[in-house]
């Protein structure tokens, strides 16, 4: 997708640009060594998607371009001054979905009104997961519900967490944006879908892929929660770039 959309703006592969990508593997450690090899190589641009990624790009360099995606508000986490004026070297495009998270659980209060407690899957190592948790706890008091968190730092840690979920008997569960949970959404939803938890997050593609599946009372009538349809984007000036998750994206003429 990243190498077709700049085909479509007449930068083709092995033609007239040349790509070097950098993957970190689900292994956030790594990447401040994978962007500072990227420095080292000088190349035009860096295109980074996620959060993560973006500010291990910023801390190496003040000087090479930065093209980021991010799906929390840029200027909260650091990358920027602010979205009329980005400065330093960095623009790009945010999906803010952190101010659609209290939206998801409103519409999940709804649709299940006896989930009295509401799991919320987190991923501890997002710099965005004190924030988030924060405001989620606000809104499901003004909801009349109480949230309980549930870690997973990568996917093999979605089946201890629907499990707990289960076992504690909670109603239902919201997943927080996450690139983590984004990229491994097929994973996720084949959990959610085995355990028969009510769920819903800013992904669709786990729940068009691995359909939620109702408790044992209501699975006379299967059916799927989805994200409010109404995503606000706000873009950065500029031209924007992403790439895959925890990889380094970057060309050069």
């Amino acid at each position: 997708m990243f190498q077709k959309g700049l085909a479509e703006g007449g930068y083709v592969a092995d033609r007239n640009v040349a790509f070097d990508f950098r993957w970190a593997d689900e292994q956030f450690d790594r990447l401040p060594a994978l962007a500072n090899d990227l420095v080292r190589r000088n190349v035009a641009v860096i295109a980074a998607f996620g959060n993560a990624a973006a500010r291990a790009a910023k801390a190496a360099t003040t000087t090479i371009n930065i093209a980021f995606a991010s799906s929390s508000d840029p200027v909260a986490v650091g990358l920027v001054s602010s979205l009329n004026r980005p400065g330093w070297n960095l623009t790009g495009v945010s999906i803010l979905n952190q101010e659609l998270e209290s939206t998801r659980l409103e519409r999940l209060a709804q649709v299940v009104p006896h989930a009295t407690t509401i799991a919320f899957l987190v991923n501890p190592d997002s710099v965005t997961a004190g924030p988030k948790l924060r405001e989620m706890e606000n809104a499901a008091r003004l909801l009349g519900r109480r949230l309980q968190a549930f870690n997973a730092r990568n996917e093999s840690e979605f089946e201890q967490a629907l499990l707990s979920v289960v076992e504690q008997r909670l109603g239902a569960m919201v997943v927080t944006s996450d690139t983590m949970f984004s990229n491994k959404s097929v994973a996720l939803g084949r959990a959610v879908a085995r355990h028969a938890v009510p769920a819903m997050g800013a992904s669709c593609c786990w729940q068009q892929r691995a359909p939620v599946i109702w408790p044992a009372e209501a699975r006379s009538k299967p059916a799927q929660l989805t994200a409010p349809p109404h995503k606000r984007t706000q873009r950065i000036p500029a031209n924007t770039l992403s790439t895959a998750n925890s990889a380094f994206g970057s060309y050069w003429p």
